[in-house]
């Protein structure tokens, strides 16, 4: 049976990269090149190691994941820097309501940086 598809559209994204994810340093390269695949394709990428390794639901977006999005479409020029606040920027430009939980997020990222 097929895996059921998350809404994810509320989840937070890691603040850093997992010790396991396929992205770091040492990860595993198929799994890294599949999950390549699935965030230019199909959509984000959820931290195997936040729920579903233990038998509860995913919480996170994978950091790793997010990263590469943000090189590509930076890179194909879709956003001016690859960071999460031009990926929200993008979006508010092309009228796609933000989550309220990771605009929340950026605000309080923001507000730290000063």
């Amino acid at each position: 049976m097929p895996k059921k598809l998350q809404n994810i559209r509320d989840m937070p994204i890691m603040p850093q990269m997992c010790s396991s994810c396929p992205f770091n340093k040492h990860g595993h390269l198929q799994t890294r090149a599949q999950v390549e695949q699935r965030v230019l394709t199909i959509g984000s990428q959820t931290c195997h190691s936040t729920g579903a390794k233990y038998g509860k639901p995913d919480t996170h977006l994978c950091r790793g994941g997010r990263d590469f999005q943000l090189q590509c479409f930076y890179r194909m020029g879709f956003l001016e820097a690859p960071t999460d606040e031009a990926w929200e920027k993008r979006c508010r430009e092309l009228k796609l309501k933000p989550s309220k939980k990771r605009e929340r997020n950026l605000t309080a990222k923001n507000l730290q940086s000063y």
